[in-house]
């Protein structure tokens, strides 16, 4: 079993793709590769840590997202989320409110302003898309910077050279 983490993946937000330039003709196939992409890596063993703004939709049509995604899914809210209630009935195994700590310590957020402060410890977080990726022991999960694919905290942390 592996632990991954990914952020902002916005299904079904359709404005996202000219929001942050993703390279989709419609929402649709943006939806499908993300899928695609999370299933390439994640297998129905792993746990994957999405740090905010899953997507946009009902309980119904979310739902059928994370029934097709591998893995045991624990969300960790964002800004675009709702309520924990409604958040479990779309499926997720858990759900959190930031700052959440991780089992090796490290800090999980989906808005990074919300571990200011956090100076040796290593911050994951999402929201703020493609602005920047790594600094020091601070890390963008977010798939607009990470090949719209989760990544393990190895994969972190050989790119971010932390």
């Amino acid at each position: 079993m592996k632990f991954f983490f990914t952020a902002d993946q916005h299904f079904n937000h359709k404005k996202i793709i000219q929001m942050c330039l993703r390279p989709f003709g419609s929402v649709e196939a943006m939806n499908e590769e993300l899928i695609r992409l999370h299933n390439s890596v994640v297998s129905p063993e792993d746990t994957i840590f999405c740090l905010g703004d899953f997507g946009f939709g009902s309980v119904e049509d979310l739902g059928n997202i994370v029934s097709r995604l591998n893995g045991h899914l624990v969300l960790v809210r964002g800004n675009h989320d709702g309520t924990r209630t409604r958040c479990l009935k779309v499926g997720f195994k858990d759900v959190v409110n930031p700052p959440f700590k991780h089992l090796d310590g490290t800090v999980l957020v989906h808005d990074p302003y919300a571990a200011l402060g956090l100076t040796e410890t290593r911050v994951l977080c999402g929201h703020i898309h493609n602005l920047w990726k790594d600094d020091v022991l601070w890390h963008n999960v977010g798939v607009d910077v990470r090949d719209f694919t989760p990544v393990t905290m190895d994969q972190i942390i050989e790119v971010g050279h932390g």
